[in-house]
């Protein structure tokens, strides 16, 4: 599924600036999943839409990092920045088409809870910029709240994948395919509070995706390399079939 602009995602975001509240915590043997040369890749799949002069903007998406270090099923959403605006609905589509083949090829370290490498969904945003006539990618592994505010150090949490509880079969009959949660996670990485949207989603599907979230483990945050304590996570989820749900 692709959006150019998604309303939803402004309003969830008005009180989150920044991903996280930079307290530190205690080393432990748990870390999110780190993509390897992923610029590069990147830069070798995808070209900057012909005609576009000095700009910059940043496609929001989304993959999984498998235990091998493997990545697979990336989607991406729309586009954020002051250049979004100028992207048209096809430089958009062969932008994200090139990203997507670009992460495929590329490999991560996998993510890891208490030593053992898990299955992850990681969140990531690629920042198109052209200046002077050179043009430059770079990849954020985090979701992107504001292309203003960007914090190279930061690494988002990740939610491990697991093949049961369906999430999808509660949603069947909305008429949104995409819903977006946020939550608020504690320093155990236990979610505290929930926010859904669209707000008109029935209780069941609601309950579905509050339960996969409340059910789910974490990975940590990481700022300038350490664990923060407290994160806001930010998950898009989207029906095009039934998908794993996370546990």
């Amino acid at each position: 599924m692709l959006t150019k602009h998604l309303a939803t995602v402004p309003y969830l975001c008005l009180a989150i600036r920044f991903a996280c509240v930079s307290v530190q915590a205690s080393e432990v043997d748990s870390g999110p999943a780190r993509l390897i040369d992923a610029e590069r890749s990147i830069v070798s799949q995808v070209e900057f839409p012909a005609g576009m002069g000095e700009t910059r903007f940043i496609v929001r998406c989304s993959a999984v990092v498998e235990t091998s270090g493997y990545v697979s099923d990336s989607v991406c959403y729309d586009a954020i920045g002051s250049g979004a605006a100028t992207l048209g609905y096809w430089d958009l589509k062969r932008l994200t088409r090139g990203i997507k083949r670009a992460i495929t090829k590329t490999q991560a370290v996998p993510a890891r809870i208490n030593g053992k490498p898990r299955k992850v969904w990681m969140n990531y945003g690629v920042e198109f910029v052209r200046h002077n006539s050179t043009s430059s990618v770079h990849v954020h592994e985090y979701f992107v709240f504001d292309a203003d505010s960007l914090r190279p150090d930061f690494v988002g949490a990740q939610r491990t994948l697991s093949d049961s509880n369906l999430w999808s079969l509660h949603c069947l009959a909305e008429n949104s395919k995409m819903f977006w949660v946020v939550a608020k996670l504690d320093a155990q990485g236990k979610p505290e509070s929930m926010r859904v949207r669209p707000e008109d989603l029935s209780n069941r599907c609601v309950s579905g995706l509050n339960r996969a979230i409340e059910g789910s483990n974490f990975t940590p945050a990481l700022a300038n390399g350490r664990p923060v304590l407290e994160v806001y996570y930010v998950e898009p989820f989207y029906y095009s079939g039934p998908r794993f749900a996370f546990n």
